[in-house]
């Protein structure tokens, strides 16, 4: 539950966009295997990325549905599989950044 809405509260908040970015944010969030350190980082991509692709849209006159639709879909859809390969090796970070801290102030980690 908590890496969709990490997604598309940190989207919206980097995009802008409104609910373009809510909508991609939760998206790219449900693809990141329940990780809410890549949910964060993979919608921060996509906040930065998706204004500009609206841009290039708009640059190229696509119109404005076909453009919404291929922000919060496609973008967020290529942004997510990013997430979603990459989610186990920053799984492994964030544990090993989680066991350092535990034994740096609570004693030894018990997993």
């Amino acid at each position: 539950v908590l890496p969709p809405v990490v997604g598309a509260v940190v989207a919206h908040q980097a995009s802008g966009l409104g609910e373009i970015g809510i909508i991609g944010g939760a998206a790219v969030g449900a693809m990141s295997q329940g990780s809410a350190c890549c949910s964060f980082l993979a919608a921060r991509c996509f906040g930065w990325l998706a204004p500009r692709a609206l841009g290039a849209c708009a640059r190229l006159a696509v119109p404005a549905t076909a453009s919404t639709l291929s922000v919060a879909g496609g973008l967020a859809t290529a942004v997510g599989m990013g997430a979603y390969a990459g989610a186990p090796r920053l799984q492994l970070v964030t544990n090993g950044v989680r066991c350092f801290l535990d034994t740096l102030f609570g004693g030894p980690a018990k997993y």
